[in-house]
């Protein structure tokens, strides 16, 4: 290889690295689910592109499946389930999750939710987030540490790449429509 085929090689290289770094930053990035918390939706060692973009332009919703930073453990991540929104109350009692008053309902989820909460007004720019995962110990999430603010959300699962068994979009159920009202 002659002294200008290498300096396009490296080029190339360079431009790929660079276009490969702007997709992982600012667009989707890869992402290995461990451990159960979100059973029976996704299993440990699922693999999923998780995306960026539509927090950047629009609202996180109630069924979002997101990846976010750890509030116990700097430098983990953790996908969970977009479960509250701002200004909402909510509650756990009777094995459900309440929203305003009014039962949510949860067809990605067979096991009732143990233990209580009391009424809590999510502030706004947080969001409460849950496992799917409801069995006793099944799932840190914001039963323990409590509400996440928005910048800890880092993105999206939309797609699952790995098993191969189970490729295909990660849907969100019919978790948009919950006790429709929010008053």
């Amino acid at each position: 290889m002659d002294r200008e085929g290498l300096l396009e090689w490296i080029r190339s290289f360079v431009v790929a690295g660079a276009v490969a770094l702007f997709i992982v930053t600012f667009i989707a990035r890869p992402y290995v689910v461990e451990g159960r918390s979100m059973e029976p939706t996704l299993h440990d060692r699922d693999r999923l592109i998780v995306e960026k973009l539509s927090y950047r332009f629009g609202e996180p919703q109630r069924g979002d499946i997101v990846v976010l930073q750890s509030p116990l453990e700097p430098g983990r991540r953790l996908i969970k389930r977009i479960i509250g929104l701002p200004g909402e109350q909510i509650s756990i009692a009777m094995g459900r999750v309440w929203i305003n008053g009014k039962p949510l309902d949860e067809p990605y989820t067979d096991v009732a939710v143990s233990g209580f909460m009391a009424p809590l007004r999510i502030p706004e720019g947080t969001y409460f987030v849950m496992g799917d995962n409801r069995h006793p110990l099944g799932s840190q999430d914001s039963r323990r540490f409590g509400v996440v603010s928005r910048e800890a959300l880092e993105g999206r699962a939309v797609f699952r790449f790995w098993p191969l068994t189970e490729l295909g979009l990660v849907t969100v159920a019919a978790t948009q429509e919950v006790a429709t009202a929010r008053e």
